[in-house]
């Protein structure tokens, strides 16, 4: 029993002796580097609890918008055009159209057999009216393809062709001339013209065209 007993107090000094060394060996450690370990800790600890924190912005506050970049944009030069180029033609507005009044000769006309004929002015706009042996016909301008001024009335039975030296009235329904040879004033004159200086042959008559 006694030898039991001093075996069990010499293992305990044992561990005491262990641990003992162990400290030592620790304390010795941290004397030899020169590093106190809960100095260290002591003052990390201090320097997080003195930084500041940000407070959060009040409700109202907006944030403040960045100035916008600003836009790139490239000057363009206008081109100059080159010398050896044919100059570009600018775009002209149509001529008006001539008024009715300078395209149909209103007033008397004398024609073959001596026939009067007379264009008055109608209360329409680019309307007149023709007149022949008491009878009236409402005459309105129609688009002609050979380039002559041609009037029709509005049943489109009685036409008026007007030419540059006379003018003569028709009947489509009969297909047939009523009038012909008849002349104002100024178709009068541009006859006369026409017998002073005639227009080119379109021909050569003297046979050198051969």
């Amino acid at each position: 029993m006694m030898t039991h007993r001093l075996l069990l107090i010499g293992l305990w000094c044992l561990g005491m002796g262990v641990a003992t060394g162990h400290a030592e060996t620790a304390r010795k450690a941290s004397t030899h580097t020169g590093v106190d370990l809960d100095a260290a800790a002591r003052a990390t600890a201090a320097l997080y609890a003195k930084m500041a924190v940000p407070e959060p912005l009040p409700p109202s506050a907006k944030p403040v918008a960045a100035a916008p970049l600003p836009v790139f944009k490239p000057t363009v030069t206008p081109s100059r055009p080159s010398p050896l180029l044919p100059a570009v033609a600018t775009a002209t507005a149509p001529a008006a159209a001539p008024a009715f009044a300078d395209v149909v000769w209103q007033g008397a006309y004398q024609c073959e057999h001596a026939e009067k004929v007379q264009l008055r002015p109608d209360t329409v706009a680019d309307q007149v009216q023709l007149q022949w042996k008491g009878q009236s016909w409402k005459m309105r301008n129609i688009d002609s393809r050979s380039g002559a001024t041609r009037l029709e009335d509005t049943t489109g039975r009685m036409v008026w062709i007007q030419l540059g030296e006379k003018s003569m009235l028709l009947d489509q329904r009969q297909g047939k001339r009523l009038l012909d040879g008849c002349q104002h004033a100024v178709q009068v004159q541009t006859a006369a013209q026409l017998k002073t200086n005639p227009p080119p042959a379109l021909f050569d008559s003297s046979g050198m065209g051969r």
